[in-house]
């Protein structure tokens, strides 16, 4: 059981995340999921590695019995801050992307500027799921 909750006046202010996930169930961990395709090239923009990365993150939650709506926490890792803006050159980049793939009852998210294992990577995603036991 997943239960996402929002704070009253976030709604409008942060779209597309939780404040709060309650949960009961078997945790599902996944980390280091980057925009890098089965043939081990990286994706090119931004946009096409975080949906790579998401993808990449969907099939391995499968292999563990999850998928992307049993995600409780999101922690996004980027090479350039800026990417994650609202307000930057780049546009809603991020939220656009991570829309796409997640709907209603968001996780908890972060985003965070880091430096990452491979200098041509500029988006590592780690997630936290639970599923039913």
């Amino acid at each position: 059981m997943k239960q996402a909750i929002t704070l009253p006046d976030h709604p409008a202010k942060y779209p597309y995340f939780s404040d709060i996930v309650k949960t009961e169930g078997t945790f599902v961990f996944v980390s280091a999921q980057a925009g890098r395709g089965d043939d081990g090239n990286w994706s090119g923009s931004f946009a096409e590695q975080l949906d790579r990365a998401i993808a990449n993150l969907r099939r391995t939650l499968e292999a563990g019995g999850a998928s992307l709506d049993d995600v409780v926490q999101l922690t996004a890792f980027l090479s350039d801050a800026r990417n994650g803006d609202a307000d930057c050159r780049h546009g809603n980049v991020f939220n656009e992307v991570y829309a796409r793939h997640f709907k209603a009852n968001w996780p908890v998210r972060s985003r965070v500027q880091a430096v990452l294992h491979d200098p041509r990577c500029l988006v590592e995603l780690d997630a936290m799921a639970v599923i039913d036991d």
